[in-house]
């Protein structure tokens, strides 16, 4: 019967404590005639903990992260993320893929993750949608009036704050991108619920200006009725 240490494996035996001397294998026949002490020799237990990308069905999801090799009672670092998210950045490992579990920053130290031998340890990535900033231009010098900038988050609806620019001669006709995103200006109604995924980056700024249209009088001029 094999001699059993908490959290260690049996290797074999040794003439030493120190395992300097002559060893014998398990199972192994001593021959000799004179008395003998053999000290039971011990290797601490390994785990491997691999890493789970957390984003089922996310198809913009790209790259590895390879799994670790961990010793019993030696602390030492996980893996970094090798995972990417359009629209999201990586926060922590969490041994939950529900985020209940223990949560652990990248590359941090570790050490006794689990006391069994050869055993597996998951850890699943936990991501932060990325935040922007919506910011109003008035789209024109003559045009009059401020709006505050808003805080979005990627693949969340927000909603457009109500037009409160002004400009003489002119109607408020809707909003469009500053800038081309994918290839082409973006248009929204005012108070509009939108979602622009083609923001992607942490920080980054969604401006958006006033189109004028015309304002149109019309005038009877000497006619009767409303016009």
């Amino acid at each position: 019967t094999e001699p059993t240490r908490a959290n260690y494996r049996f290797t074999g035996w040794n003439t030493a404590a120190n395992g300097s001397g002559t060893a014998y294998a398990k199972g192994a026949v001593y021959t000799g005639n004179a008395a003998l002490t053999l000290y039971a020799q011990w290797a601490p237990n390994t785990y491997t903990v691999r890493y789970m990308e957390n984003a089922s069905g996310d198809t913009t999801l790209s790259g590895t992260t390879k799994f670790t090799t961990h010793t019993y009672n030696k602390p030492s670092n996980i893996a970094k993320c090798g995972y990417k998210r359009k629209g999201y950045v990586f926060t922590n490992w969490n041994t939950k893929a529900d985020g209940s579990g223990t949560s652990y920053g990248a590359s941090s130290k570790v050490s006794n993750l689990t006391d069994k031998d050869r055993g597996v340890v998951f850890l699943f990535a936990w991501w932060k949608p990325i935040k922007y900033q919506i910011t109003f231009d008035k789209g024109n010098k003559a045009a009059s009036g401020s709006m505050e900038t808003i805080t979005a988050y990627y693949d969340q609806a927000v909603t457009i704050p109500k037009n409160i620019f002004s400009r003489d001669g002119y109607e408020f006709g809707f909003w469009t991108t500053v800038k081309k995103y994918n290839g082409k200006n973006w248009y929204y109604q005012d108070q509009e619920s939108i979602t622009p995924n083609f923001i992607t980056k942490e920080n980054d700024k969604l401006q958006l200006k006033p189109v004028w249209l015309y304002s149109v009088t019309l005038d009877p001029n000497g006619g009767n009725g409303e016009i």
